[in-house]
């Protein structure tokens, strides 16, 4: 199995680090801000949280190898490892930011249960809870939420890689994870009873489409790296004001877009 993945990842790994290590690396990134931001918060359990980020941070830096020192036997750069990390992220999310999953399906909401969970939806994208919110806290809420996306996507790439020796397009599976959380986001808006938003939706749809036709090689659109920044930039223009700037599928694409310099 090690020389499988040996294989796999010396097949696309040309600038000394794997796709799947890009992609954590900036998750565990967003991981360290979002903890240093929790710790200069006022409340002493987002501080807690945060100190224990902080740390979850660090060991992701080591496993990494980050540092550039052989710590990392000891800390293994495994698919599970960030599995159980992205869930313990994941977990804080809940506990620190009251994300209200539940509220969907019950209660005597006058929105319907559908209205409800559309609601639902835009409020775990656009990482609200519905009210006003420290500064500090709104920032240390999206660096975390990022954080979580991208350990999670770095898992899947690591088990690719293990799964299966021959060269895929790292970057084509990252760019494929921002389009579905685009076409997401432009489906919140269409449904929304806004004309304006309705238009934004449409054409957010509509660049998605494109992107996931440049991805087969036999249609003649251009996966290049010029047509996904272009992309990923007006996902950064379009979608972002209007889901309180968490930048997710903006941030997906153009990691797809450094993935794609990179020649993953």
């Amino acid at each position: 199995m090690k020389e499988v993945i040996r294989m796999a990842e010396q097949q696309v790994d040309i600038v000394g680090i794997s796709a799947s290590k890009v992609v954590g690396l900036i998750g565990t990134l967003f991981a360290f801000a979002s903890g240093l931001s929790l710790m200069f918060t006022p409340d002493i359990v987002f501080i807690i949280c945060g100190i224990v980020v902080f740390v979850l941070s660090i060991l992701l830096m080591i496993a990494i190898n980050v540092f550039g020192l052989n710590m990392r036997r000891n800390i293994p750069y495994e698919w599970w490892f960030l599995l159980l990390i992205a869930l313990g992220l994941f977990v804080f999310y809940i506990i620190l930011f009251n994300v209200p999953f539940v509220r969907a399906f019950g209660g005597e909401d006058e929105e319907g249960i559908l209205g409800s969970v559309i609601s639902n939806i835009q409020n775990f994208l656009s990482a609200s809870n519905g009210g006003s919110e420290v500064p500090i806290l709104f920032a240390s809420r999206i660096l975390l939420l990022l954080s979580i996306i991208f350990l999670t996507l770095a898992c899947i790439l690591r088990i690719m890689s293990e799964k299966n020796a021959k060269v895929y397009n790292s970057s084509k599976v990252v760019v494929l994870t921002g389009v579905i959380w685009a076409i997401v986001e432009s489906i919140i808006l269409i449904l929304s009873s806004n004309v304006f938003n309705i238009i934004i939706g449409v054409i957010g749809i509509i660049l998605a489409l494109l992107l996931i036709l440049s991805i087969p090689p036999n249609i003649k659109l251009p996966y290049t790296w010029w047509f996904v920044l272009i992309i990923g930039f007006i996902y950064f223009i379009l979608l972002s004001p209007y889901f309180e700037y968490t930048i997710i599928s903006g941030a997906l694409v153009l990691v797809g877009f450094v993935l794609i310099l990179m020649a993953y």
